[in-house]
């Protein structure tokens, strides 16, 4: 099975909530993948009280999870789309990080990922 990566485009977006001391950052990719390949998204490193999770689960998948490797604390994406399927999908990923341990964490990054899936 091949995995291709192709970014067509990216914004990043900033935002503050001052009552809260929560910092959002929403990325948003668009993907162009062919039907028959997977594709990888890395959302880097996390520390023990730090995670992400799926907020927005895609619609035509056979693949859509996440995986944390534990010796590193990467955290990757991995989605395929269903066999055949051509279309639109769309996934939303919730990273959260700042913890200090004994608080919540302070750095919310949204990633909302297209996919374009093409024969």
């Amino acid at each position: 099975m091949k995995k291709v990566i192709l970014l067509v485009s990216m914004i990043v977006l900033f935002s503050s909530c001052s009552d809260d001391d929560t910092n959002t950052e929403v990325i948003a990719e668009n993907v162009v993948i062919s039907n028959t390949e997977s594709f990888t998204y890395n959302l880097g490193g996390f520390g023990d009280e730090e995670g992400a999770s799926i907020r927005t689960q895609a619609g035509h998948f056979e693949v859509s999870e996440l995986e944390r490797d534990f010796n590193s604390g990467q955290v990757i994406y991995t989605y395929q789309p269903l066999a055949g399927y051509v279309g639109t999908d769309f996934v939303e990923i919730s990273a959260a990080r700042g913890s200090d341990g004994a608080s919540a964490n302070t750095e919310i990054t949204l990633v909302k990922i297209t996919f374009n899936i093409r024969e």
